[in-house]
């Protein structure tokens, strides 16, 4: 783990730096945006040239020759004998090696497809899915980042927590030290103490689990971010929406969110692809070059050889495959059209519950600063009142516990807002 030198405070943008680090998921995220970059560069294979080398040995278990000797070693008949010594002449002649027991030989060829029905289409199709892909990365990270922030709030709030626990631990003892005082005085009623006791006691209680609840926050923080678990954290300042409305951020999200981009980017791969299908029908023309060589030479002594070829395939019948394709893409497009208003049609409701959570914990925060003033106000007049007599124990420990409640919910109504405003940009696509 990263530690980081005491008092200085990690801000939520460094701890998304340090989750893109180290974390586990991004790293599958980058491994998958590797992979899908392949899919670009097998693309091009469909209008690419194509260089292929064959090489072979051959062992043959005899020579194949062509012996003129054998041919021309006849008599001929004494009225043909004239031309013997002409015949006798070939019969010298060494015998012809048409293909040698052992020799090497080897080709090379070079294919460039000129006409390809589904060579263009299926490219683009292919593309685009390279393309959907990198949206779908670009909404993982950004599912991580949120992830990070609620575990960064989380730790913020477990911490302030501890030190609301522990001041309200304080409060109590000092309560009791009053509520001793006054019981000694004669002011007060014996059971003042035993409540004040049961005070102390509940205060350490809350305290203790307060503890519990910020070590679990920072081993998840630390297990996100791969630093150290007391790493010192900020408040970060308060999130603010871009849009005025919810009508602009759902016209913001319909227009840049990963989600739907990835949609609309499949819906033209999935249409490319059914397009490639119904040029499938069409002949395609190729243009092959060959270099030969072999050390057999047969009837002539050139051991090289070159040719050009101009090659035309069509496959007027398949058994009904390429129908069936047609069947399957035309449906696969169909879905991606489906996916697409489905997925606009989620993002319309999200966004307006996300958009009413956020106002909604915008005003429980202003409600509850307002409620924190009056329950200090009112921990200040019953603690004054007791003093004077006027007002029993339980009234000043109430005005205590309403104090230490207003506090905790004033740090959780703040995270909860910044929270939901970080969500409403995940929405979106920010």
């Amino acid at each position: 783990m990263l530690l980081l030198s005491s008092g200085y405070a990690l801000t939520l943008e460094e701890a998304w730096a340090a989750a893109e680090r180290d974390n586990d998921e991004l790293a599958l995220l980058s491994e998958q945006e590797v992979q899908t970059n392949t899919i670009r560069h097998q693309a091009w294979a469909y209008v690419s040239p194509q260089l292929t080398f064959t090489a072979n040995y051959f062992f043959n278990d005899h020579a194949t020759e062509l012996s003129f000797g054998e041919m021309f070693a006849v008599e001929l008949p004494e009225e043909f004998a004239f031309a013997q010594p002409m015949i006798d002449e070939f019969s010298d002649v060494p015998p012809l090696v048409i293909e040698k027991q052992r020799y090497l030989a080897w080709e090379a060829q070079v294919v460039q497809p000129l006409i390809s029905g589904q060579a263009v289409p299926g490219l683009r199709a292919a593309r685009r899915t390279a393309d959907a892909y990198d949206q779908d990365i670009v909404a993982g990270r950004a599912q991580v980042r949120f992830g990070v922030a609620r575990v960064y709030y989380g730790v913020v709030v477990a911490r302030d927590g501890v030190k609301l626990a522990e001041d309200a631990v304080a409060s109590a003892r000092r309560h009791m030290g009053m509520a001793e005082a006054m019981v000694g005085v004669g002011s007060a009623p014996p059971s003042s103490r035993l409540q004040a006791e049961i005070a102390v006691s509940r205060a350490e209680r809350d305290l203790a689990r307060a503890v519990e609840q910020r070590r679990t926050a920072e081993e998840a923080f630390a297990r996100l971010t791969e630093l150290d678990a007391d790493t010192p954290l900020e408040m970060p300042p308060p999130r603010e929406l871009p849009w005025a409305t919810e009508e602009a951020a759902i016209e913001a999200a319909l227009s840049a969110r990963p989600e739907i981009r990835a949609a609309e980017i499949r819906r033209e791969a999935a249409r490319a692809a059914r397009n490639a299908t119904h040029l499938g029908w069409v002949p395609g023309v190729n243009l092959v070059g060959r270099y030969s060589f072999s050390e057999s030479t047969g009837f002539t002594d050139e051991k090289t050889r070159w040719r050009v070829i101009l090659n035309a395939q069509w496959t007027i019948w398949d058994g009904g495959l390429r129908v069936a394709e047609q069947e399957k893409m035309a449906s696969m497009a169909r879905s991606a059209d489906i996916y697409l208003e489905k997925t606009r049609d989620e993002t319309r409701e999200q966004v307006r519950v996300a958009w009413e959570s956020w106002r909604g914990a915008t005003a429980a925060l202003a409600a509850v600063e307002h409620e924190l003033r009056l329950a200090e106000e009112n921990q200040r007049l019953a603690e004054t009142a007791f003093a004077a007599g006027s007002i029993a124990f339980l009234d000043v420990e109430d005005a205590r516990l309403g104090v230490s409640a207003s506090r905790v919910a004033l740090l959780t109504e703040r995270m909860r807002r910044d929270l939901a405003a970080l969500y409403l940009r995940l929405l979106v696509g920010e």
